[in-house]
């Protein structure tokens, strides 16, 4: 027995497991890409089968403008792709490799925990469905995938103010466990009211800072009575009277309270924002992982048209392999249908003639 030269599974008395191995380490050597074994050793898990899709939904026209943006004052595109097939050190590699490979690539850089590719190229140089093909030669199907950043400005802005807003409460509860200790006015003048005037100055810090958010959200309210106007009294109630309480030398204090409140309310909005970031992306890739294109029977012949262009009663053929572009009924032929992305069943359902059939589940 023998193991497939590209993958490695038992391949028989032949070289390859199947055509799509012999095909994919043929475009590897003629390509002069042999390091692709080499760095493989290095995380030895067996490549995909070659993708069984081609790069027409990069062909699509509208491609470009739904999903690639223009880098500001150069003459490079940029978007985003989602790649499947890609798992592996060796993969990010030969991914990695576009810019040295097709003239009009400026960069390729793979995230392989998301499979996603963010690609900048020269659209004047080389077509986008140019470089959907040089992926797919090595069993890589890329899909266009929705714009969606790391993370908003405004999230970013959020996590800094939280983080220094818990870095002022975290002084302060030490100059509170102090007081609470038993360092009193009475027992140590001096010391006290120092502690009370560091632990003033650090939770007026973060009220300005941290806090500076609720009170211009409750302004801007106005009359509206919201969350952020219950919020912000409290804060300059509280506030208000702890540094009246250390001017005069009398009363208690509640600096370390009004600190915590803070920085416990920004992280409670930040986890809003950043749960609502991850469901938008969660919704996007599962948009992106419907087909852009599709092909569509017209008198007896196939043609490539987008899935927008589809109307009601079109005949649409889907190969093996392939994601069904829209729902409809089957019309003519047997096969079985993975519908994991909208049941989560893992096994596949046979469909025949009239049975219904729905956009995103593989054939």
């Amino acid at each position: 027995m023998n193991a497939c030269l590209h993958c490695g599974a038992d391949s028989g008395s032949a070289q390859f497991c199947c055509s799509g191995c012999q095909t994919v380490h043929a475009a590897l050597r003629d390509g002069g890409l042999d390091d692709f074994y080499r760095v493989r050793e290095v995380d030895p898990r067996s490549p995909r089968k070659a993708a069984t899709g081609d790069a027409a939904a990069l062909a699509d026209p509208t491609v470009l403008e739904r999903f690639a943006t223009q880098v500001p004052g150069t003459p490079f595109h940029e978007i985003d792709l989602h790649l499947d097939g890609a798992h592996c050190a060796a993969c990010v590699w030969l991914v990695e490799q576009l810019p040295h490979r097709l003239p009009g690539v400026a960069s390729a850089r793979l995230d392989l925990s998301r499979g996603r590719l963010r690609l900048r190229w020269d659209d004047a140089v080389v077509r986008l469905e140019a470089v959907g093909d040089w992926l797919a030669r090595f069993g890589y199907a890329p899909r266009p995938a929705a714009q969606v950043g790391e993370g908003s400005t405004a999230e970013r802005r959020l996590l800094l103010r939280m983080g220094v807003s818990w870095a002022l409460a975290g002084n302060v509860m030490l100059l509170a466990a102090a007081l609470y200790a038993g360092l009193g006015v009475e027992s140590d003048p001096g010391l006290a009211s120092g502690a009370r005037w560091l632990s003033l100055a650090l939770t007026l810090a973060s009220v300005l800072y941290g806090g500076a958010s609720f009170f211009t959200r409750a302004w801007v309210a106005g009359r509206r009575l919201g969350m952020d106007l219950p919020i912000a009294v409290g804060i300059a109630v509280g506030f208000g009277h702890s540094a009246w309480a250390t001017v005069t030398g009398h009363g208690e204090v509640w600096f370390d309270s009004i600190a915590v409140l803070i920085a416990a309310l920004l992280t409670a909005r930040w986890l809003q924002m950043r749960g609502q970031r991850l469901a938008r992306e969660a919704t996007d890739r599962l948009v992106s992982l419907l087909p852009q294109t599709a092909r569509r029977v017209t008198d007896g012949a196939l043609a490539t048209v987008a899935t927008s262009a589809l109307v009601a009663g079109d005949i649409v053929r889907v190969f093996a392999g392939e994601v069904v572009p829209a729902d409809g009924a089957v019309l003519s032929g047997r096969s079985a249908v993975h519908r994991g992305i909208l049941t989560g069943e893992s096994v596949p359902e046979p469909v025949e003639p009239g049975s219904a059939i729905h956009a995103g589940v593989t054939n």
